[in-house]
């Protein structure tokens, strides 16, 4: 058993090798057959197979160093992923899932990590009995401290930059690649103090020694603890106790031969002082030794910290009765120096890969390397955005040139020139729509059907008014009867919210009725232009040849207008030779671009390179410049912008004389005027449609409002009405009591008021556009009938009077007309603010709710209103 820690090694699977590499090469080396590689591929498979073996021998460091030296070869001519799946163990948590990556790098640090292990699994196997075990133990230490160095300083950083996510194989971060540097290290210096123990050396020697080996200890500790908690946890608690216990008994120890080297020189309190901090250092150890440590650890701590208990009674007995030195605490000893004989020792093999082939063929050594083939690839990138670039610069002068024609309307309008004047194309186009909605028959049906329903809303609501007015008269009847004693509110203001509405609707139907007429008079004004779009296409183009006044359109052109034509024709000619001669320089750029090839001079470069430094792109940047300077004069034809711009002024300038001269033309004036005349018909077509539809949909819309004020109207006089009937009733009856008193008279019949006529809302035999509503269902304060109780004469009276068929009563008198005005109607003889059809909705106002109580009195006003809840 062992009181030092061993790395485990990071276990693998065989990938599969043959078909990743037949695939890479076919898919990216067509110019030779993955069949030419077929020893490189057999030796790589054997190879890796023989490194990763698990053979603990002095012999398996050299195939461990021969395969990383075939893999930094394979580095600089194939890339990282060549979709070879490579999977590696976790080398502290074999339980856990393997990381597999296709990734050639990550090969490589494994390889590395494996290595490492290897020699701490030979350190571990010497026998430390023997000085020269423990020198074999204490250099395989070492070798494994400058392997975990290498892998820091070289493996790691490249395979980091190859990595397209965090990595997640934690026992291959740098904190713990570090620590397991310092515990190398720790172990081999441990190896030293070992020796020097046995030689044996003196105890300040072997004091510094030891501090060494503690400070390697401590410094491995720190880094593993200072990491993340998911690095940290990469390594076995069991570790950490490990380095932190060993740490302590190393510095504990240290100071224990310090103390003998203090007693030997008579320093007694010194003794007693270094003993007392190292009896405290060490007890620290031991408690950290009961978390997992190894026994034999457990042991040597325990061991130390009984023998340093014995020391320390043993020097206190004898400073007390003999040497009386006084004990200083340990701030005020001299610290221990440590004493290095170990450090990372990278093999040569490792330094140099070439040393460790001992002449062997490198694998791939023929395939053109990654770097030089990304050289190529990156040339040729380079050379298609060139011509790119020449192809866009001449697409951009030749957009210029199509935007300045389009704008001058050229060559089409030189062509028409030449061609009998005609109605634009677009224009006729509008005509053809016109005539296919058969647009004035249809605008015609629009206005009687917008007048129709105009007409319907008016109606719903003069039904409104009239009844309204109908129950004005009837109360006016009753209270010119009753006088004070008709006690009932006034119509006038009981149906003040009614009548309010009802004005407000009537001035909208009077806006909306104004708008009708102003949409009327647009079709009256555009009526002609609009029917002459809508004739039949023949009669349309002959209107141009013909003209205002009959005679042809198509006359010769004049002197100037010839001139003007010819001059320009002669510039368009030069500007399409200047954009042919560009077309053929971007063709001349594109056939030089397919036969430039620059790979064999790109090949014959890297040749030239030392063999084992890895290609990289950048190597070839002069090579790739001087090629590409083959497209410069292309790019100078194309980009000349000057005598295109140049040619395109004149050709502006003279387009513009030329359409003057044609301006000067009274028949093309005329022809203008024409069609810009029957474009605005076809704009007044489209605004004359979308009025007339707005005016059905707000007249539609609108009915619904009236419909809801008709039926509230008939509601609110019905609920009056069944009033009436109740007042009436108890007037009469008290009408009667004071005269059965006064006389004994018989009542005239012409003294009495027929009660009103009940008829529910909705009964009216008038037609509306609306169904009748039903009978109101809302309660209304007024109409609550009040239980009526007669004075205590009123029965006998009752049974007194007459038989109703008898002839003693006397005729009642006619009812006298009414006295006050009806409801007067809002909008009818009112001069209102004309409105836009627009303002129809707006203006519209909200349905009425249906059974609206006016009552007021106690009853209404004791009526609690409602919460708002919105």
């Amino acid at each position: 058993m062992s009181s030092q820690l061993i790395i485990p090694f990071k276990r693998t699977t065989q990938p599969p090798i043959a078909d990743a590499v037949h695939k890479y090469i076919s898919k990216f080396h067509p110019e030779t057959s993955p069949d030419d590689f077929g020893w490189d591929i057999s030796h790589w498979v054997s190879l890796r197979a023989d490194a990763n073996s698990g053979n603990i021998h002095a012999s398996a460091v050299d195939t461990i160093l021969r395969y990383h030296a075939q893999l930094v070869l394979m580095l600089t001519k194939l890339p990282v992923d060549i979709d070879l799946q490579i999977t590696y163990s976790h080398a502290f948590q074999p339980s856990q899932q393997p990381l597999t990556l296709s990734n050639l790098a990550y090969e490589r640090v494994c390889v590395l990590f494996n290595l490492a292990a290897l020699f701490c699994e030979l350190a571990e196997g010497q026998d430390r009995t023997s000085a020269d075990g423990i020198r074999r133990a204490s250099a395989y230490y070492q070798n494994a401290a400058g392997t975990f160095t290498y892998i820091l300083e070289n493996a790691i950083p490249p395979f980091v930059a190859s990595l397209t996510h965090p990595m997640s194989s934690s026992d291959l971060a740098k904190p713990v690649v570090k620590t397991l540097e310092y515990l190398m290290l720790a172990q081999a210096a441990e190896c030293y103090w070992q020796k020097a123990v046995m030689d044996p050396l003196r105890n300040g020697t072997i004091a510094r020694l030891s501090m060494q080996v503690a400070s390697f200890y401590g410094m491995a500790h720190n880094s593993i603890q200072s990491a993340h908690s998911h690095v940290a946890s990469a390594l076995p608690s069991t570790w950490t106790a490990h380095l932190l216990t060993k740490q302590r008994h190393f510095e504990a120890a240290a100071q224990v031969r310090k103390s003998m080297d203090d007693s030997e020189n008579g320093r007694y309190g010194a003794e007693l002082g270094r003993l007392a901090n190292a009896r405290s250092v060490a007890r620290q150890g031991q408690e950290s030794a009961r978390r997992g440590v190894e026994p034999l650890v457990v042991e040597d701590i325990t061991a130390l910290v009984a023998w340093i208990e014995e020391r320390t009674g043993k020097a206190q007995r004898d400073n007390d009765y003999i040497y009386h030195q006084e004990v200083p605490p340990i701030s005020a000893l001299e610290p221990i120096e440590p004493a290095n004989l170990v450090n990372s020792a990278i093999l040569a093999g490792l330094r140099d890969p070439q040393t460790a082939l001992n002449g062997e063929e490198a694998l791939f050594g023929n395939l053109t390397s990654w770097g030089a083939r990304m050289a190529i690839e990156i040339y040729n990138d380079r050379k298609h955005a060139v011509l790119a670039d020449i192809r866009q610069t001449n697409q951009d002068l030749d957009r210029v040139i199509a935007s300045k024609l389009e704008e001058l309307n050229l060559p089409a309008g030189l062509e028409l020139m030449d061609r009998p004047l005609t109605l634009p194309h677009d224009l006729l186009d509008k005509a053809a729509e016109i005539r296919a909605d058969q647009g004035p028959l249809r605008i015609r049906q629009l206005l009687e059907d917008v007048e129709g329903l105009s007409k319907q809303d008016r109606a719903l609501l003069n039904e409104a008014y009239d009844t309204l007015d109908q129950e004005v008269e009837e109360d006016d009847g009753y209270r010119q009867k009753f006088g004070s004693r008709w006690t009932r509110e006034p119509s006038h203001l009981a149906n003040g919210d009614l009548t309010s509405k009802a004005r407000h609707f009537s001035t909208v139907l009077e806006q909306a009725r104004e708008t009708d007429m102003t949409v009327k008079e647009k079709w009256r004004q555009w009526k002609t232009a609009i029917e002459t779009l809508a004739s039949d296409e023949e009669n349309l183009r002959s209107l141009p040849v013909t003209g205002p006044t009959g005679r042809s359109s198509s006359s010769p052109l004049s002197t100037q207008t010839k001139s003007h034509a010819r001059i320009l024709r002669g510039h368009l000619e030069s500007l399409e030779e200047i954009r042919r001669n560009r077309q053929y320089a971007v063709i001349r750029a594109q056939n030089l671009a397919d036969n430039d090839d620059i790979s064999d001079r790109i090949k014959l470069v890297a040749l030239g390179l030392e063999r084992w430094t890895q290609v990289k792109a950048e190597m070839f940047e002069d090579v790739m410049a001087e090629e590409l300077n083959k497209y410069e004069k292309y790019q100078v034809e194309v980009a000349g912008t000057e005598e295109q711009d140049s040619l395109l002024k004149k050709i502006e300038e003279r387009n513009s004389s030329l359409l003057q001269s044609r301006r000067d033309d009274p028949i093309n004036k005329n022809v203008e005027a024409m069609v810009k005349n029957l474009n605005a018909a076809y704009a007044k077509y489209k605004e004359i449609i979308k009025n007339c539809t707005e005016g059905l949909t707000f007249y539609n819309d609108f009915a619904d409002h009236l419909t809801t004020l008709r039926d509230s109207c008939k509601e609110w006089a019905y609920s009056r009405r069944q009033d009436v009937n109740d007042l009436v009733e108890h007037l009469e009856l008290l009408s009667l009591e004071a005269s059965q008193q006064m006389s004994p008279v018989t009542p005239s019949t012409d003294d009495m008021l027929p009660p009103p006529t009940l008829s529910p809302p909705g009964s009216s035999t008038e037609t509306t556009t609306s169904s009748p509503p039903a009978s109101p269902t809302t309660s209304r304060g007024s109409s609550k009938k009040e239980k009526l109780t007669p004075r205590s004469n009123a029965t006998a009276i009752i049974t007194d009077l007459p038989h109703p068929g008898s002839s003693q009563w006397e005729p009642l008198v006619p009812l006298p007309g009414p006295s006050s005005s009806p409801v007067v109607r809002a909008g009818v003889g009112v001069t209102s603010t004309k409105a836009k059809r627009q303002s129809r909705d707006e203006s519209s106002p909200k349905p009425a709710p249906q059974g609206i109580n006016n009552t007021s009195g106690p009853a209404a006003k004791a009526a609690k209103p409602k919460r708002q809840v919105y």
